[in-house]
This record gives C-alpha cells, structure tokens and sequence, in this order.
C-alpha cells in the first residue's frame, strides 16, 4: 500500500498543488500557500491508487487552530508548479487594515520585550519581572487574536476557492452551449459577460486571501502605524472584503485603468526607494529610521508589482476569453447556414444574425489588439487610451437588466415635477389654474406648465439610455440647465409688469409655496441622480463637481444682477423757464430721470417691482415740511409722449440709457425730487432747487434751475404761506405708501403744528402718529389710510393736507 500512494499529490482550497512524501502520512501539516493547517491522511484511508486528493472535496482532513503536544511537529509538502501555468508570489495587493494593526502591535510589544531583556537597569528586579509579565500577556493575546485571524482568512480562502470553481464551470458551461446551437450568441454574451466579472473578482479576493495568510511583518502588511496595546482585539474578528463591481463598463476597461493605476504606483515606489536607498545616516536621522523607511519603500514596490501582474494577467485571461468568444461567432455562423439550408430561417434573418456575428468579431479582434498593446506597456504613457464605440459595445448593456439606483431617483424626481403642476405656484394658482385663467388674459402663464413638464420628460427619457456615463450627462446637462432656467425666470419675475409676474409676486415667499417646493425637491433629486451616475466611474468622476460649482456660481450671479450691473440706476435733473406773459410769475419746470444702469426702469407707485420707483415732486411749505406737487403737465420718454391716467399715477418705462421728462407748471418757491423704492435703502432724494420770485435773482445750489432762483433757506413766498398757515390746528399729509411683497405696509405721515413746526415718521396699522390719532387700516385698491380716534374718523389720500381736529365753528 505504501508504495502505491507515496506519488499522491494534495491540492489546496486555495489551488495550491502539493506533493506528499511517504514520511508524512498521518501527520498535521499546512499550505505552504495559505498556511491552511490540514492533516496528511494515512495510506489505509484512501482507496487504493489514490494519486490526487482534493480538500475541498474531504473537509475532513482540514484542521482547526488548537494547541497541540509541543513534539508534534508540522510538516510542509512540498509545492508543485503546474506546467505552462505562471504563479505569482504570496503578495496581497490590497491592505487589511485588521491584519496590519495585529502586525505593528506584534512588533511593538517584540521591540520592548528586546529592549527589556537588553537593559540593564530597569529598577528593581520585582519591578522587572512585572514589566516583563505584562508584556508577555500582551503578546499572547495577539498570538490568538492572529490565530483567530488566519482562522477567519482560511474559512473565507475556502469559500473563495469554491465560489471561483462553480464559476468556471457555469462559464465552460455557456461556452459549449453557444458553441452547439443550445443559446445564442447575445444570450451567451450576456450571462458569460456576469460570471466573468465574478470570476476576475473571485481571482482577486483569492490572492489578498493567500498574500495576507503569508503577510509577517508591519510593511508587507500595509506600513507602520502608531498603536496601543488598548487596540488589541477582542472576540471574534470581522474581516470586511471588497464587494463586487456594480458591472458597469467592459473588462477590458477595467483591466486597463487598473493597470495603468497600478504602473503608476510602481513608478511612485521606485523613486520614492530609489530617494530613500540614497539617503544617508546623520544626526538628523538614525540608521535604524533609515532602515524603516527603506522596508516600507520596498514593500509598497513589491505590492505595486504585484498588481501590475496579476491585471496583466487578467489582460491575458481575457484575451483567452476573446478568443473563445470568436470561435462561439463562427460556430454560430455555421448553425445559422445549417438552419438556413433546412429552411427553418429566412435569408433576412440569416443576413442579420451574420451582420452581428461580423460586427461583434470585429470589436473582438480591435479588443484583442488592445490587449496586446497594454501588455507590452511598461510605464503609464505607454497603456493605450481606450476610444471607439466597441469599447461600449463590449459592455454588453442588457435590455432586459434591472433599474439601477440613479435611474430610480430619476424617476422619482419627475414624478414630484409633474406634481409641480397642481400646487399653488403663482399666488394661490396651480400652473394648470394659471393656464386657465390667465392665459386668456395675455399673460404667458404656459411657462408655467411646459417648462416642469419638459423639464420631467427629459429626465424620463434620459434614464432610458443603457450607458451610465452617457445617461448620468444628460442628467446633470437637465439638472444644470433647468436650475439656471427656473432661478432665471422666477427672479426676472420680479421686474417683469406681466399678469403672471404679478401672480407670482402675490401669495408671500416663493419658497414656502407648495409648488416652488416641489420643483426645488424635484431638481435636487434630478442633480443626486447626475451624482449617482458620474462619481463612480473614474472617467466622469470630475465633471460632476465642475457642473455643481458652475451651478452656484450662475445661481450667484443672477440673485445678484451680476454684482448690480443688471440694476437700474436712475438720476434726476431739473431745469425750469418762466413762463412769459403769466401773472403770477409761473415756471416750466422740466425734470429729467435718466436710466444710466442695465435694466428697465419702471416709474410707477406699485412697489411691489424691484426696478420701479415712485416718482414724487414735493415743494416746501414750512421749515422742515414738504408737501407733493401732483399732476405733472406731460411725461415723454426719449421725445415721445406717455399717456396720463386721470390721477397722473402712470407707468413710465425707462429703457437702459433712456430718460424720461416730466413737464410742471410751478410758482415760485422750493421743490425736492424724490425717487421711492420697494427698498427703503434704494430709494433716493435729491439736493432740493428753488425758483425764484420777481425781485430775487440768487438762485439755490443743488438741481441745476433757470436764472433767477432764489436760495432754499429764504421763506417761501406770501401767497402759499398765508394759504397754509391760516389753519390753526394741526394738519397731517400721507406722503408716501411703503408695500413690499409679504411684509406689513409702512406709510409716511407728515404732522404740522399750529406753531408751524412739523414732524415726518413711518407708521404701520395700529401705530399713534398724533394726539391719540393712529392708524386704523389701509386700502390698497384705493390707497388710502383711515385714522381714527376714539368715535372720529379721517381718510386721507397721498399728497393731500388734512385737519385731524378742526377748530370750534369750522366744518
């Protein structure tokens, strides 16, 4: 019997094939791969002629970590290499961060144990032989946490082992499937595309596996790093792996990219080995640092080489499998002859099956060329660029496959814009309302419906498209387009005198509408999807960051006007003539508003615009009281008359560079040109001028008058002050209505005493503005405010002066 088993040979669960002498029977042993502890059967439990023993097929000859006697020694069959087969070294290519934080504890706690039995004053021997304990209890602590450890890797390398079996079965069971006319070629090419990307997956876990159950020190196990025996794990190890690729792209894209990562890595570890072997031992650096650093330089190379290897030989392996792919054309070709001979097809059909097979041929032999190239590439300039359209057709997107997760958040974000299109948008309007009721009006309230509708299909549409970095494009081109669109229109809204703007203007803050909400919502969703696409693939992984900064810097530029150049800047001249021929001496005052900024200027009470003021002409009846100056005589912009509404309350639109001139009748006195914003801070009053009487020529620094003005500190003239000042009660004058969008109205009341001292303050509704007098309530169709007090009531119009309490006898 002995003599018939001494040529067995035991294969690993790692692949690791390993040949028995006839003095190891019955023995424990390990992989000299893996370090997988097994146990050598004895002759009489094998069958007779055994000459090849799998252990995944006999677990029971797999041992666990257990102590066992000390002159119970291992033995190591001695490995084989399989012939024309290439291994690589046990090297992981990857860091387990567990099994290096094992590695520097194990190092450290060795480094002060050779210290300790170095020293040679340490204190007092019982002091000593404490210190020493300790540490020889952290020590074996980290012996079993490592046990644990390469107990877990073993378990995980067995089922990797397994896992990568079963794969390359179904896989050699796709190939002679196609290859006998039991599939098609589309069909073969869709399920064999998945199972070798587990397969090249399963290749890569398996050689961390091995390459980490040979891994012995610090370096080779990921590099130093500073611990404390705090660190030290406790209970069962979790050992976390890479998950497998999201199968989007080609293998040949993949193999490549990597490969071209990993030749950069090893150029990176060269120099950085090559500085490190030039350096040299002083004072600023010991000779065991220096030492350190050349470890840690040497085994980032030797990782960085091996992964240069082992995607070269992915590369080789997939030339193989390029070259199985063109044998299943021409076998499928040569079915389809047989099936159009027997009649079972037609010469259409046929035609079409052999523009296919040629078709995917030819990719496959541009492929193969690829492949070629990148393998003789030894630096990264020399790894071909992958270009051409075969490169997605090699991907092999399915029709058939599943959603993937930024399609359904796609989805999710055109449901919520189409939703957009039956919540309150434009005061209390849906968009469908709007359309309804204000379309017929003249407005263009079909914005409203078409822009989130277009803005939903497209995203619809675009998540249809199988290629991820074509589809996650369109996306964020929809995303980035559509969010400068919808700021754009919704602050343009603001200046705009339309129906619609209007709307939009009413109902308090756009973004605590149900309507803008949901778009907002809608849009975020839409830029997570472009996100979910484009980060993860390494080509496109730039362009979304680049697309989110354009985004806020476009948002910012339009909130601000372009930093105010597209704001109005209005200015305001004054130059007046005497009339001749009229008693009493009358001036034909013409006051001219110039637009010198970069949007429309509109000259209107409704401040509810952002680019309108009110524009007002106020003349001075006291020391500090002015009263307004109504009905200018004609307004013309550029030369060309405005029509005049009855309460001469126009709306004057001033283009960019334009003027508009306001034409008075006025008698001798002083007068101030007010421009009043929606914005109390934009608003605008001008240096006052004075026109003066017969007999005073000296005219009043401040808008440019006629000669013979007076200046502003002489009183105004007899005729309006015995006017005014025959009343013997105190007045108040409404001399302007502040009413922004959601805000409370403010109103400007001007108080004059019987003394002829005066008063100007801003009210609200229920605010005192004189002797027990407040402010009851406004209204904005008539623009009016009533005051009250106790039983009496006064409403007062803008411009007017009024008697709060008149005196006895007078009605």
């Amino acid at each position: 019997m002995p003599s018939e088993t001494t040529q067995l040979r035991i294969y690993c669960v790692c692949g690791q094939k390993m040949k028995v002498s006839e003095d190891m029977f019955g023995r424990p042993g390990k992989c000299v791969a893996c370090r997988q502890k097994i146990r050598i059967p004895k002759p009489e439990e094998m069958p007779p002629n055994t000459t090849e023993l799998y252990l995944k097929d006999h677990p029971e000859f797999l041992r666990k970590v257990k102590h066992r006697p000390i002159d119970e020694q291992e033995v190591a069959p001695i490995p084989e290499q399989e012939e024309g087969k290439r291994r690589r070294g046990s090297t992981p290519l990857d860091v387990l961060e567990p099994l290096r934080l094992l590695a520097n504890l194990r190092a450290k706690v060795e480094r002060q144990l050779e210290a300790f039995s170095d020293s040679k004053e340490g204190g007092s021997g019982k002091l000593q032989e404490t210190n020493k304990a300790e540490l020889l209890g952290y020590r074996a602590r980290i012996k079993n946490a490592q046990a644990d450890l390469e107990e877990e890797l073993r378990q995980r390398l067995m089922e990797t082992a397994i896992e990568l079996a079963n794969v390359q079965e179904k896989i050699a069971g796709l190939c002679l499937a196609v290859r006998v006319g039991e599939s098609t070629f589309a069909g073969y090419v869709e399920q064999v595309d998945k199972l070798r990307r587990k397969r090249d997956h399963f290749e890569r876990r398996q050689v961390n596996l091995r390459g980490w159950l040979t891994v012995d020190d610090p370096h080779s196990a990921g590099g130093h790093m500073e611990v404390t025996f705090d660190q030290i794990p406790r209970g069962e190890p979790r050992v976390s792996l890479p998950s497998e690729s999201d199968g989007q792209g080609s293998l040949l894209d993949w193999h490549v990219e990597e490969l071209r990562e990993a030749l950069d890595v090893r150029a990176s570890a060269e120099r950085k080995l090559g500085e490190a072997e030039r350096m040299k031992t002083g004072a600023a650096m010991s000779e065991r640092s220096l030492e350190e650093i050349r470890l840690e330089a040497q085994a980032e190379r030797t990782r960085a080489r091996a992964r240069v290897q082992f995607y070269r030989e992915r590369l080789e392996q997939l030339a193989e499998d390029y070259a199985s792919d063109m044998q299943a054309i021409d076998a499928q070709l040569d079915h389809a002859r047989g099936r159009l001979k027997a009649g079972r097809i037609t010469r259409e059909q046929f035609n079409q099956a052999e523009q296919s097979c040629n078709r995917s041929r030819a990719d496959l032999m541009k492929a193969r060329s690829v492949v070629v190239r990148a393998l003789s590439a030894n630096t990264v300039e020399e790894v071909p660029r992958l270009r051409g359209t075969f490169i997605e057709r090699l991907a092999r997107p399915s029709t058939g496959a599943r959603a993937t997760a930024d399609v359904w958040v796609a989805a999710a974000s055109a449901c919520l814009l189409f939703a957009v299109l039956g919540l309150p948008v434009a005061g209390t309007l849906s968009p469908l309302k709007a359309l309804s009721t204000l379309q017929s009006q003249g407005g263009d309230a079909h914005w409203l419906v078409s822009f989130p509708s277009a803005v939903a299909i497209l995203a619809v549409l675009s998540a249809f498209i199988p290629f991820r970095a074509t589809r996650g494009l369109l996306f964020m081109a929809v995303w980035l387009i559509g969010s400068l669109l919808a700021v754009a229109y919704l602050h343009e809204a603001s200046y705009a005198i339309g129906i619609v703007e209007t709307q939009l203007r009413e109902g308090g803050p756009l973004l605590t509408r149900a309507g803008i909400i949901a778009f907002t919502a809608g849009m975020s969703l839409l830029g997570l999807a472009a996100a979910m696409a484009l980060l993860p693939l390494r080509e496109t992984r730039a362009v979304f960051p680049l697309a989110a900064l354009v985004l806020a810097a476009g948002i910012g530029a339009i909130v601000t006007d372009f930093g105010g150049y597209r704001l109005p800047r209005p200015n305001a001249q004054a130059s007046s003539v005497p009339i001749e021929g009229v008693s009493p001496l009358t001036y034909e005052t013409k006051v001219t508003v110039e637009n010198n900024g970069g949007r429309l200027l509109i000259l209107a009470p409704d401040l509810s615009l952002h680019n309108a003021y009110d524009f007002i002409l106020e003349s001075r009846i006291g020391t500090e009281s002015w009263a307004e100056v109504r009905g200018p005589v004609s307004v013309q912009v550029s030369g060309r008359p405005e029509p005049q509404q009855a309460t001469g309350a126009s709306v004057v639109p001033v283009t960019p560079g334009s003027s508009a001139e306001y034409t008075y009748r006025l008698k001798p006195g002083t007068y101030r040109v007010i421009l009043q914003a929606h914005d109390p801070v934009s608003s605008r009053q001008f240096p006052p001028f004075t026109l003066a009487a017969a007999s005073e020529t000296a005219p009043q620094p401040g808008l440019p008058v006629a000669p013979g003005g007076q200046p502003a500190s002489q009183e105004p003239t007899q005729q309006i002050s015995n006017e005014l000042l025959r009343q013997i009660t105190a007045q108040v004058e409404l001399r302007a209505i502040i009413a922004a969008q959601g805000k409370p109205a403010n109103f400007s009341i001007a108080v004059t005493l019987p003394d002829g001292r005066s008063r100007t303050g801003t009210y609200t509704v229920g605010a005192e503005v004189h002797d027990g007098w407040s402010v009851r309530e406004f209204n904005p169709n008539e623009q009016t405010v009533t005051l009250s007090k106790d039983k009496d009531v006064l409403i007062i119009r803008r411009g007017t002066p009024y008697v709060l309490a008149p005196p006895n006898g007078y009605q």
